[in-house]
């Protein structure tokens, strides 16, 4: 599970992403992906400066993440 809640924030995935990339799996994985999704922000610190995810500290960073090619 910790694997999977680092996927979603460090890659910042969001429903889009998911939609187009897992529609033919099963309800399942996508209650799990969807329940990763909406508790994202909860798992961001707040003490560190971080804004999107634990270890991606701004939107700027989350951005260059997007460019990895093989991610849209």
């Amino acid at each position: 599970m910790i694997a999977a809640e680092q996927l979603v924030d460090e890659m910042d995935l969001d429903s889009g992403w998911c939609t187009r990339n897992l529609g033919n799996t099963s309800v399942e994985m996508h209650q799990l992906v969807n329940g990763l999704l909406a508790g994202k922000k909860s798992r961001v610190d707040d003490f560190s400066g971080n804004t999107v995810a634990c270890f991606m500290a701004n939107a700027e960073e989350a951005a260059r993440l997007r460019l990895i090619p093989g991610y849209e």
